[in-house]
C-alpha cells in the first residue's frame, strides 16, 4: 500500500532481548566434554525462569555430540549450525572460558536444551537447562512492548515494518513519556528518484539498440549471444547501481529481477 502521512504518541516500556545462556568453568576453548545427543526447544519461559512452554509453531532441533566434536568449541559450532541459535566460546579472562548461547529476539525465541547422555561416557547433562534454566540464563528473552496512540502492542523484534503501512520504526530504547511522532511524505522526492532511474535505463537501452542496429545481419546472428548477454548485463549494472532503493516489492517482499524488466521502455508520467 501507499505510504501516507502519519503522526501520533509512542511509548516505548521495554525492548525486544535475546535468551542469553552462560555454560562456565572451562579450561579452554578446546576443552573436552562428554558425549551424547541434545535437543533443542524453542519456545518462553516463565518470568522467574522456571517454567518452560513450547512453541508449536517452531520444530524441535536435535544435535549429536560424539568423538568428532566432542569439544566445547565443537558444541559451540553444532548449536550454531542450528536456525534461531548462535553460540560461540568467550576467554573470561580469569583463566576460564565459557560457552555463550544467544538466541533470536522475542519471548516464544527462548530455548530450553533437553540432554541425552552417552551411557559409557556420562556428564554431558551439566548443558541440560530443563530444570536449572534459571542459574545459566544471564539474559531473558523478552517482546518489544510499546502503546502506539494509547493502544499496548508487543513484537519480537525492535524493528517493526507491520505498526504504520509504509513506514519502519527502530526502537533504541525505553521512554520515560510519549514521544511525538511527524511524518510526512515528500512525492516531488520520490518521483525525481524514480525519474533519473528512468531516464538513465532508457538512455542505456538506446545505446545498445543503436549499437546493434548498426550490425549488419551475419554479424547480429553470430553475435546473438554475446549481445543479450551485454543487454542483460547493463541492466542489471543500472539496477545495482542506481534503482536497488526503489525496486523494493513490498508485496513480495524482494527486489524486481532484470528479467522482469529487459525488453521494455519505462515510461513515467508525474
Amino acid at each position: 500500500s501507499l505510504t501516507k502521512a502519519f503522526n501520533g504518541k509512542l511509548t516505548v516500556s521495554q525492548l525486544a532481548s535475546s535468551q542469553t545462556l552462560e555454560f562456565s568453568g572451562f579450561s579452554s576453548k578446546a576443552a573436552a566434554i562428554n558425549k551424547g545427543s541434545i535437543n533443542i526447544d524453542f519456545g518462553s519461559w516463565s518470568s522467574d525462569g522456571t517454567t518452560f512452554t513450547s512453541d508449536t509453531a517452531q520444530s524441535t532441533q536435535s544435535l549429536s555430540i560424539s568423538d568428532s566434536n566432542n569439544t566445547l568449541v565443537g558444541l559451540a559450532d553444532a548449536l550454531t549450525a542450528i536456525s534461531g541459535v548462535n553460540a560461540t566460546v568467550t576467554d573470561k579472562g580469569d583463566g576460564t572460558f565459557s560457552l555463550i548461547v544467544n538466541t533470536e529476539t522475542g519471548a516464544k525465541n527462548a530455548i530450553r536444551l533437553r540432554v541425552t547422555e552417552d551411557s559409557s561416557d556420562p556428564g554431558l547433562a551439566t548443558f541440560d537447562t530443563s530444570s536449572n534454566n534459571q542459574s545459566k540464563q544471564v539474559v531473558a528473552a523478552t517482546d518489544a512492548s510499546l502503546t502506539l496512540n494509547g493502544v499496548s502492542i508487543t513484537r519480537s523484534t525492535n524493528t517493526i515494518t507491520d505498526l504504520v503501512d509504509g513506514y519502519e520504526f527502530k526502537l533504541n530504547s525505553t521512554t520515560s513519556s510519549a514521544a511525538s511522532i511527524l511524518a510526512s511524505v515528500n512525492s516531488n522526492s520520490a518521483f525525481t528518484k524514480v525519474k533519473e532511474f528512468v531516464d538513465i535505463f532508457n538512455s542505456v537501452n538506446s545505446s545498445i539498440d543503436e549499437f546493434i542496429n548498426q550490425l549488419d545481419e551475419s554479424d547480429r546472428q553470430r553475435r546473438k549471444t554475446s549481445l543479450e548477454e551485454m543487454k542483460v548485463g547493463k541492466y542489471q549494472m543500472i539496477i545495482d547501481k542506481h534503482a536497488r532503493p526503489f525496486l523494493f516489492d513490498t508485496k513480495t517482499g524482494a527486489y524486481y529481477s532484470k528479467s522482469s524488466i529487459e525488453g521494455s521502455s519505462v515510461d513515467v508520467n508525474h
